[in-house]
């Protein structure tokens, strides 16, 4: 058997998964606008690789890497890489969830649930996280080839290519480092370590298993080699034990992205700056999916068992508090949407093991349940998304418009700013220095926010959509 020709499953699954996803996030594709840390980022690497090196070590410089160079080269282009990104990686995370559950019509509902939901947006549209989506998808494809080629008999390729991209991941984003060290113990949960020839056979026939935390290991002797003499990585935190648990309790927040729904003033910003080739593209993956959901209701259901491994709520428990070790240990988690965005799969395989184990032993489901499950997930779940981004870009468009008027008049010094949003100064002078000088960092001081300036007052006309300099006092 080849490794590289094992079949891909279900293809009808992953086409739904596909077009989902697009007809969800296709208006991302747009003529990029950097902002925050896209400055900053911008201005090290277009220096070259030594300048980032210089101020980062190797930390995240494949995903910095990757995303900057994409906005740098092509502003259209960022887009159609993160869409395709997120696409790649929630297709292997529907193949481990089919893997785990023994369920395919299951794990497509926790994929679209993942995959098509605003959870961790600023991971999708803002490049300067987009380390947060290279990482994961590395991450599911590691775990992919993992769970399916266990038992390959050629375990050296396995182990090759796990420790490749376990490497690949851990230097895109290191969020998910810990989970990835031990993503291998899925193998190991059912081992008789008491039983010396048991434990020996496996290890010399299965030993891929260990290629995540062979990687896990390199990238640490090199973090603190490289990386960890850099000053704005030098934190001493003390371990939190309490960040392992309230990790999750803060993905309450995920709610969030259901609030515009509830101000008027924001259901303007839906379609925010769609042109008619993006309408008719979301209306054919529309389409599409429509068509793919019925073929799926014919097919015939083959039903899985209601019981559930054990053994997986123990490897979901370890992959889960994986995931808030690393802020236990580097000084508390903030409620960045973009960290969410590798925490809310692992949390759903929680979720998804409880009904497994729970609720679906009492109750029958049938496929007009599928069905109508996932046409409201496509419906909530995609307008939510629309949402989202139309306002973030409308944010970052005015902005970046807010940029242009302050360099164009030559403003610095205090200044008054009314209808301001939610953006630090730090970021507004960031980008007001890359636009004069083409360079940028965390300390550029041009301009400085006060409550009152009477020579500087600037203000947001939301009629005209235009910033507007008002006349001194």
């Amino acid at each position: 058997m080849n490794l590289v020709k094992k079949k891909f499953a279900h293809p009808h699954y992953v086409l739904i998964i596909v077009v989902s996803l697009v007809a969800a996030w296709l208006p991302i594709i747009r003529v990029y606008e950097p902002f925050a840390d896209d400055f900053i980022n911008r201005s090290m690497i277009s220096q070259g690789l030594e300048s980032y090196f210089n101020f980062a070590g190797l930390w995240r410089i494949l995903g910095h890497f990757t995303g900057m160079i994409l906005t740098i080269h092509n502003p259209y282009l960022y887009g159609f890489i993160a869409l395709f990104t997120h696409i790649i990686t929630i297709i292997f995370y529907y193949q481990v969830c089919n893997f785990l559950f023994k369920d395919k019509q299951f794990s497509l509902i926790l994929s679209l649930f993942s995959g098509i939901f605003p959870w961790g947006y600023q991971a999708v549209v803002w490049a300067s996280a987009y380390t947060y989506v290279l990482a994961s998808a590395f991450f599911w494809l590691n775990l992919f080839v993992l769970l399916k080629f266990i038992k390959y008999k050629k375990q050296s390729r396995v182990f090759m290519l796990s420790f490749i991209l376990s490497l690949m991941s851990l230097f895109s984003n290191e969020s998910l480092g810990f989970s990835l060290a031990i993503s291998g113990s899925f193998s190991l949960i059912k081992i008789q370590f008491f039983n010396f020839n048991s434990l020996k056979k496996f290890l010399l026939e299965n030993y891929s298993f260990f290629a995540p935390f062979a990687a896990f290991i390199v990238y640490l002797c090199v973090f603190y080699l490289w990386s960890s003499n850099k000053s704005f990585l030098q934190k001493n935190p003390s371990f939190n034990f309490t960040t392992l648990f309230s990790v999750f309790f803060h993905q309450i927040s995920n709610l969030d992205v259901f609030k515009p729904w509830f101000n008027s003033n924001f259901h303007q910003f839906i379609f925010f700056e769609w042109d008619k080739k993006t309408f008719f593209l979301i209306v054919f993956a529309l389409t599409i999916f429509v068509f793919e959901i019925f073929i799926l209701i014919k097919e015939k259901r083959i039903n899985p068992k209601n019981r559930v491994d054990k053994f997986l709520f123990i490897y979901i428990l370890l992959l889960l508090f994986g995931s808030s070790l690393i802020y236990a240990i580097t000084g508390g988690y903030s409620l960045d949407s973009r960290k969410r965005y590798s925490i809310v799969p692992l949390l759903l395989l929680l979720i998804a093991y409880l009904y497994k184990s729970l609720v679906k032993p009492r109750f029958k489901l049938s496929k007009k349940w599928l069905f109508s499950t996932c046409i409201a997930l496509f419906i909530i779940g995609i307008s939510t998304t629309w949402l989202m981004t139309g306002i973030y870009f409308y944010e970052t468009k005015r902005t970046n418009d807010l940029v242009d008027l302050i360099v164009s008049h030559n403003i610095t010094g205090n200044i008054q700013i009314s209808n301001w949003g939610y953006f630090d100064e730090w970021a507004l002078n960031a980008a007001i220095n890359y636009k004069i000088n083409g360079t940028a960092s965390y300390h550029d001081q041009i301009i400085h926010l006060t409550q009152s300036s009477p020579k500087n007052r600037l203000s947001y006309d939301q009629k005209n959509s235009q910033w507007i300099l008002l006349p001194s006092q």
